[in-house]
């Protein structure tokens, strides 16, 4: 069952985005009118609030140190200070960090994709490792990006339901194919070795990296935010039909699924807990999402 940890109430403006940190002590809110509420799901404190222009998604860096908010022009936010850093021209949808976050991940307003660096560790000064657009394929539909977690690969998907695996070091591209519908979401497992991709077609596909080809299919519903637990061994994921379902990936089996109360935002996975966010549907002058944790009965 989903237990309702905190309701958080994010003002009179649709929501386009929510985020979790990766400790899960942090969660980020964007509406569609430019403000990005940043709050303590364990705390009653009131969130931290920052106006920008439209934003499309937020993300945070794997350091939990800090945000950034994508838009025609993204922002960084110092998630310590609670201060904007620095503005970045150019630079749209999706954004991802390497796990160590010192690289940023980004599509570019042209469509292409570059690497950059982040801020460093005395979130001063950007470090810019690559200042070149990084041409991976110069296709203007890359709408999800993944780092693998030792940083050799970044996976990329189209909305044609093409993935590819840009090799770091080499510049190789493997391409893959198989999902018969847009890729929504990209996850690798904290060992690097899976990575599971899911779509609108219904299905997660999970890629042993370790032996190309070796792919199979978990069945779902207009599948989103797939997330691996810390030993790799289950993989929560969300759907459309409000439905949160927690897999075997040795078995290959569904283990059980959660009805929600409404839509279900960002999801993530700790060692001890599964969190989501849920887009409370019986609010009428605001706009609230349901802080749960999933507990079994």
């Amino acid at each position: 069952m989903l237990k309702v940890i905190r309701t958080l109430d994010c003002g009179s403006c649709p929501i386009s985005s929510t985020a979790f940190s990766s400790n899960g002590r942090l969660f980020a809110t964007a509406s569609e009118d430019g403000v990005i509420r940043l709050w303590h799901p364990n705390e009653t404190l009131p969130p931290q609030k920052f106006r920008h222009e439209e934003v499309y998604c937020v993300t945070f860096s794997p350091n939990n140190e800090l945000l950034i908010s994508a838009s025609e022009d993204d922002d960084w936010t110092n998630v310590k200070n609670r201060t904007v850093q620095e503005k970045l021209e150019g630079y749209f949808y999706p954004v991802v960090f390497s796990p160590d976050s010192t690289i940023q991940a980004s599509r570019l307003t042209n469509g292409d994709v570059e690497l950059r660096g982040a801020m460093n560790k005395t979130l001063k000064e950007p470090l810019r490792i690559k200042r070149k657009h990084e041409m991976l394929d110069g296709w203007p539909e890359v709408t999800e990006l993944a780092f693998s977690p030792d940083m050799t690969l970044l996976a990329y998907k189209y909305d044609n339901g093409t993935l590819k695996l840009y090799e770091m070091s080499s510049e190789k591209i493997n391409i893959y194919f198989g999902h018969k519908d847009s890729v929504i979401a990209l996850a690798f497992s904290q060992d690097g070795g899976m990575m599971a991709s899911a779509s609108y077609d219904g299905t997660i596909r999970l890629q042993n990296m370790e032996q190309a080809g070796d792919m199979f299919e978990l069945q779902g519903s207009r599948v989103h935010s797939p997330k691996f637990s810390p030993d790799g061994k289950l993989l929560a994921s969300a759907s459309s039909d409000d439905q949160i379902r927690l897999w075997d990936i040795a078995e290959r089996k569904l283990l059980y699924e959660i009805k929600a109360t409404g839509t279900i935002g960002a999801l993530t996975f700790s060692s001890d807990s599964i969190r989501v966010g849920v887009y409370n549907s019986q609010a009428q002058s605001s706009y609230k999402i349901d802080i749960c944790e999933i507990t079994r009965e």
